[in-house]
């Protein structure tokens, strides 16, 4: 096992990424207690690529430090390259560490932490967050009652998640709070991210290294975190929705081990874990209509003013006009006021103009592209978005997802089950998967005197209308019209031209229609057709 001492003697930062560390003094990579063997050229890439984690370092920067003087062949560093990405497990897992920028270099995609010199058992008093000091300025906009609302929780109770879809600003505003409150705890905050975290099984071991400390495995297998039992900090685990069973287990370990460590959590849904309070963090607020509004008027709605700062951020002749604000409101609607996805499509204003994007609209899952460099690839694009939460869907919940699309907005649990219960998925359990679908933030809910209503969102409409095509059986396209056709219209249902739907109407070319296999139900005993 690695010894205490060995990483104490260090003057160099540890720099810390998913379960490993890399000791820059000794020139050594660690995977929990154990070593990685790696070769001097492969640890030397390592090294040029983890100290610039985000950015894209060139071939010849590589070259030069890897092999100063010498000249050699382009064939040689992808040998060094794939050795690395070896011992690091890519293609054992879905974790990816290093990216390959066609044409120019590679990237280090993973989030790295400087630990500077901290022997294991050592935690810093400091705020380890990504992205630095600007990472913690703001909470993002329109969260000023949320972060009102988090603050006394995080406070009063030991476990806190914040829930909601991807892209909605969950890191964002986790990182802000834990920046106000982490002066409040004596051993101060630390943050794990823990989106490269492909096994479970690997998660306690992952923990506890960000942590400062090193679990033996038969440590890991037991989830023990008796080092923390005198610690006071605040715990940030960001991204849990992938591994979400195994963070349960940690959460529950640690908050019985170490009663004076407060854990915040960042998921698409709730952990499920012991004594947990949840706070659902909703998209940011849009104009219900840009009639009569003035830009000034506008910009009192959050979704509108991160439009139109990333939008002049992104290119310098942009200013909003009261011309353009239909169109502004108009993307803003169809991107259901998430922040990512609005920041997406701002980043595109500069290519084809406010006009120009609303055209788009309904092709955004194709156009939406131009995330940031240093974004994690599933931030980059919005389909990649989508993918990661879909791909975390069970089969069943993939099926119900598809079949609600051909549903109206606004459609309740009976609805749901004519349209979901087919052969394969049984009546009695429509419920659970309507409910599990809303946990995961694929469906929202509203309520008023009348019930409950559910609604998919426009944008996971026209991405699971895709899926569907793929997937349901059944589910065909329109010979003639060469669209999807909706179950409404199999029950000649009025629909509204496409064409004449006005901006940010949720029912677009791709998503207005769709012809799927729908079966009769019962409610008390007798036939609904």
């Amino acid at each position: 096992m690695l010894a205490t001492r060995d990483l104490s003697l260090a003057n160099g930062p540890v720099l810390a990424f998913g379960p490993f560390r890399l000791v820059t003094e000794q020139r050594r990579v660690f995977r929990a207690d154990k070593p990685v063997r790696l070769g001097s050229r492969a640890l030397e890439i390592l090294l040029a690529l983890v100290e610039r984690a985000g950015e894209t370092v060139r071939k010849g920067e590589l070259f030069a430090r890897v092999w100063p003087g010498l000249v050699v062949e382009e064939g040689t560093l992808r040998v060094h390259i794939a050795a690395l990405r070896k011992a690091l497990g890519e293609g054992c897992s879905d974790v990816r560490y290093v990216e390959n920028v066609n044409g120019h270099g590679y990237r280090f995609v993973a989030r790295v932490q400087r630990l500077d010199g901290a022997a294991p058992g050592a935690l810093s008093s400091g705020c380890a967050f990504p992205g630095g000091e600007q990472s913690v300025s703001t909470a993002g906009f329109g969260r000023e009652c949320e972060m009102q609302s988090l603050l006394p929780m995080l406070r009063e109770r030991r476990l806190v998640s914040i829930v909601g879809p991807g892209g909605v600003g969950k890191t964002t505003l986790a990182i802000a709070a834990a920046a106000q409150i982490g002066p409040a705890h004596a051993d101060g905050v630390r943050f794990v991210d823990l989106a490269a975290i492909g096994d479970a099984a690997a998660l306690p071991a992952a923990v506890a290294a960000t942590l400062g400390e090193w679990l033996a495995p038969a440590q890991g297998t037991q989830v023990s975190f008796d080092f923390l039992k005198n610690k006071q900090l605040l715990l940030v685990l960001d991204n849990c929705e992938h591994v979400i069973e195994a963070v349960a287990r940690v959460v529950e370990a640690i908050r019985s081990q170490a009663p004076q460590v407060h854990i915040l959590a960042t998921s698409r849904e709730p952990l499920r874990a012991l004594d947990e309070s949840v706070l659902r963090l909703t998209p940011l607020g849009v104009p219900p209509t840009a009639r009569d509004l003035s830009v000034a008027q506008a910009l009192k709605y959050p979704a509108i003013q991160l439009f139109v700062e990333r939008a002049s951020q992104s290119c310098d002749y942009f200013c909003a006009t009261d011309a353009d604000l239909p169109a502004i409101v108009a993307i803003c609607q169809r991107l259901e006021g998430i922040p990512l996805w609005i920041e997406l499509a701002a980043a595109r204003v500069g290519l084809v103009g406010v006009q120009g994007l609303a055209a788009y609209r309904d092709d955004f899952l194709g156009f939406l592209t131009g995330g940031r460099r240093t974004a994690a690839p599933r931030q980059q694009t919005l389909r990649a978005t989508l993918n990661w939460s879909f791909d975390l869907l069970s089969a069943a919940e993939k099926t119900a997802l598809c079949k609600l699309v051909a549903l109206d907005d606004n459609f309740d649990l009976a609805g749901a089950q004519r349209m979901i219960a087919l052969d394969a998925i049984d009546l009695n359990d429509v419920p659970d998967l309507v409910m599990s679908l809303a946990s995961k933030s694929m469906i929202f809910t509203s309520a008023d005197p009348q019930g409950v209503h559910f609604r998919v969102p426009g944008i996971v409409r026209a991405y699971a209308i895709e899926k569907a095509l793929d997937e349901v059986p059944g589910c065909s396209r329109d010979p003639e019209l060469g669209v999807p056709l909706r179950a409404s219209e199999q029950a000649n249902m009025p629909q509204h031209d496409p064409d004449e739907l006005p901006y940010g109407d949720q029912r677009t070319r791709i998503g207005c229609t769709l012809r799927i296999p729908v079966a009769p139900y019962t409610v008390g005993g007798s036939p609904t057709s």
